[in-house]
């Protein structure tokens, strides 16, 4: 071989190196161009499905919402004006809690909710600590959405106010992320609450899905501090004493959650005690029996008599 033909076939092989080259970087350009491709396909799909979501969707109007906390098990709903109607439902929902030992209506502020729910795994608090609540505080309250049958209650209804205890706060925030129910104003009461379900609470009121979100504390609550301090245990985050007074609490969460008001209460003697956490307690500490517009809820109204006086404004 001479000289020139040595030449030939080295500029051959450069040559054909550089269109192997070529063509597996148009290979590589065609797979980018197809992952980018599907991720858009997917975005879209996902829109058009939320899309179709919202829009097969009804929500019923159904006042305003009490949800209650661990132990809560009690259906109470009253979608009329009749005194006579009223009257009986409170009466059946005392007999409810008679069979069950316990009393939640002295914690219930009946002149603002008509549409009261507690879907505890049991009304032994330990009993329902351990079979479900420890499960939503690392779940957002989807624990108790999936397996409390009593959630689908909640499903297709709009309240005014949707207000919730304790553990309620999970099985509330749940029920919102899953559009399960839309408010217009959520109150929390003694709320279970970790950093990550402050985030998402804030980011729903970001997007304009709840209007706003009032949380009240009493001091020595044991509930919304422990509640704070299991979570950051459980992702490694130093556990701070300091939540334990309510000021150093208000100040967390308004660091982790901006857009949520917090309210504080004396409760007490510098002891954390389950007494502060009552219901009871809440409801004389909030101080307000707001009077309804008068208005009518849409959708309520029953042949001859009335429907469901238009919520009351937050206090």
């Amino acid at each position: 071989m001479g000289l020139a033909d040595a030449g030939s076939a080295a500029e051959l092989r450069v040559l054909r190196q550089r269109m192997e080259d070529s063509i597996a970087a148009a290979k590589l350009e065609a797979v980018r161009l197809k992952m980018e491709d599907d991720m858009v396909a997917q975005r879209l799909a996902a829109m058009a499905a939320d899309f179709r979501i919202q829009t097969q969707r009804r929500y019923r109007p159904s006042g305003n919402a009490f949800i209650g906390g661990t132990s809560w098990i009690v259906g109470y709903n009253v979608q009329s004006a009749d005194p006579a109607i009223i009257a009986k439902e409170r009466e059946m929902l005392k007999k409810q809690m008679e069979l069950a030992g316990i009393n939640y209506a002295a914690g219930v502020d009946f002149q603002r909710y008509n549409f009261v729910l507690g879907i505890g795994a049991s009304t032994s608090v330990l009993v329902d600590l351990k079979n479900r609540v420890v499960f939503d505080e690392f779940k957002g309250g989807q624990f108790s959405a999936k397996e409390q049958g009593l959630y689908n209650s909640l499903k297709g209804r709009s309240f005014g106010e949707l207000a919730c205890h304790s553990n309620g706060a999970m099985v509330c925030l749940a029920a919102l992320e899953n559009q399960d129910v839309q408010a217009d104003r959520v109150v929390l009461y003694g709320p279970q609450i970790t950093r990550e379900s402050l985030q998402l609470w804030n980011r729903l009121l970001q997007t304009g899905q709840v209007k706003s979100v009032q949380i009240y504390i009493n001091q020595n609550d044991p509930v919304p501090p422990f509640s704070l301090a299991l979570g950051d245990l459980f992702q490694d985050l130093p556990v701070q004493a300091a939540l334990l007074n309510s000021n150093a609490l208000k100040s967390t969460i308004n660091e982790t959650s901006p857009r949520i008001s917090v309210r504080t209460f004396s409760c007490g003697k510098g002891v954390p005690t389950v007494d502060c956490h009552d219901m009871t307690v809440y409801k004389r500490d909030r101080g307000c029996v707001a009077s309804p517009a008068g208005k009518t809820v849409p959708g309520t109204s029953l042949p001859v008599k009335g429907g469901v006086a238009e919520p009351p404004p937050p206090c």
